[in-house]
């Protein structure tokens, strides 16, 4: 079991979920934080990772690498991670990434397979829109 976290700056996080549970119907294990500020992030994962059991795997989604949202991910997760045996984060989200991370999540073995396919889904949903 993987849970999945969407980390991005307030209310980016819970519009993206709430948008993604819409389409699948899908709700377990399923977590949005709103960032605000690294070290809320770092201290509301922290908290949020003592109510997921230490057996599930996670899947974190932020929004950009060198975000504040993710520095507080890595923080929250220095005393979490040696618990921790299975964990994804990329950056980057968007709802395509988002719903397939929900579906995908405890179908794919290995945590290569869903990195590649949640970041294969989330760059083909990005285009150039001429006007």
């Amino acid at each position: 079991m993987r849970a999945l976290i969407a980390v991005a700056p307030k209310p980016l996080a819970s519009a993206l979920m709430t948008r993604t549970l819409q389409s699948t119907g899908l709700q377990s294990q399923v977590y949005a934080l709103d960032g605000q500020g690294e070290a809320q992030v770092a201290q509301d994962l922290e908290a949020l990772l003592a109510t997921i059991p230490p057996e599930y795997g996670l899947v974190i989604l932020t929004d950009a690498a060198s975000s504040y949202c993710t520095t507080g991910v890595m923080a929250g997760l220095e005393k979490a991670f040696p618990r921790r045996n299975d964990v994804l984060i990329l950056s980057g989200v968007n709802v395509p990434m988002t719903t397939s991370a929900v579906m995908l999540r405890d179908m794919l073995d290995t945590t290569k397979e869903l990195a590649e396919s949640l970041l294969a889904e989330g760059r083909a949903s990005m285009s150039r829109i001429d006007v």
